[in-house]
């Protein structure tokens, strides 16, 4: 089994994401993991799989590439977008844990993805980041609760 654990850069240092993350790797004894080079979940997923002594893939996009695509949104996304397309090819299941207030879609289409290719689908795991639950409660939103699908 190679799990693919994906999600959102807003969550890092969410302590119930840590858990999540820690948990997913825990209940999978005989897997092997991999994720991207980002923050937040990639992150967790890479130190989590050091502390519980579990291999971890990593799939990165060369820092240097990223400076050379400057801020330009459409070629750094193609090259998310590459890297995203490569851990999909290598998993045979995919997890994402991700913040539904974030901005950018890449573990989403990541999800999507993996979907059309035949992937199997852990339930996702969505978890409010502390900076989306202040932005709904000043437009006035009931709280949330993290969920799963």
């Amino acid at each position: 089994m190679r799990v693919a654990i994906v999600g959102t850069r807003c969550l890092e240092g969410v302590a119930l994401a840590r858990a999540m993350v820690a948990n997913a790797i825990r209940s999978h004894p005989d897997a092997i993991f991999c994720t991207g080079d980002a923050d937040g979940i990639d992150a967790m997923v890479r130190e989590e799989s050091r502390l519980q002594d579990r291999l971890c893939v990593i799939f990165d996009v060369r820092p240097e590439r990223l400076k050379q695509a400057g801020w330009d949104r459409r070629r750094r996304w193609r090259l998310l977008k590459s890297r995203n397309q490569d851990i999909v090819r290598w998993c045979t299941h995919l997890l994402r844990i991700y913040c539904p207030g974030s901005p950018t879609f890449g573990s989403g289409w990541t999800e999507q993805y993996a979907r059309q290719q035949g992937r199997i689908i852990l339930p996702t795991i969505a978890i409010r980041c502390p900076r989306h639950q202040d932005e709904e409660a000043l437009m006035g939103a009931e709280g949330f609760e993290p969920s799963v699908r």
